[in-house]
């Protein structure tokens, strides 16, 4: 064999030793590419999972508020509350203790409740021997 056919073999030879180190190369590529989409698909569907709870969850919050709306709107609007025993009737309250008056009559003077009067007597007397 001339030189010449030597050197073209040789080209040949590392010429296909290349084309076959990169199809090797791809399909190792190809293999890790599909094990990597399949744990990307098994992360995936365990997010899309994720969402559709918390999806149900949120509708179902939002059910539950709208009920209770709902809930609130049907209460019978009562009175509002009275407002507590405002510092001038205190005072008046304990002058009128001191006086000698029974709990009863100063609620029935101030219209206030009983039990407010009787709380402010006991708060009086705790405050007086402390």
């Amino acid at each position: 064999m001339t030189l010449g056919g030597l050197m073209a073999l040789l080209l040949w030879s590392l010429l296909a030793a290349c084309a076959g180190a990169a199809i090797w190369a791809l399909a190792r590529l190809r293999r890790r590419l599909s094990h990597l989409e399949q744990a990307c698909q098994g992360r995936f569907e365990a997010v899309e999972k994720s969402c559709e709870k918390l999806q149900w969850e949120l509708e179902t919050a939002t059910e539950t508020c709208r009920r209770l709306e709902r809930a609130i709107e049907a209460l019978p609007a009562g009175a509002p509350p009275r407002p507590g025993i405002n510092l001038s009737r205190r005072f008046q309250a304990i002058r009128l203790y001191r006086q000698g008056e029974r709990p009863e009559q100063i609620a029935a003077a101030l219209g206030v409740p009983v039990r407010e009067i009787e709380l402010l007597i006991k708060v009086h007397q705790i405050t007086m021997n402390a």
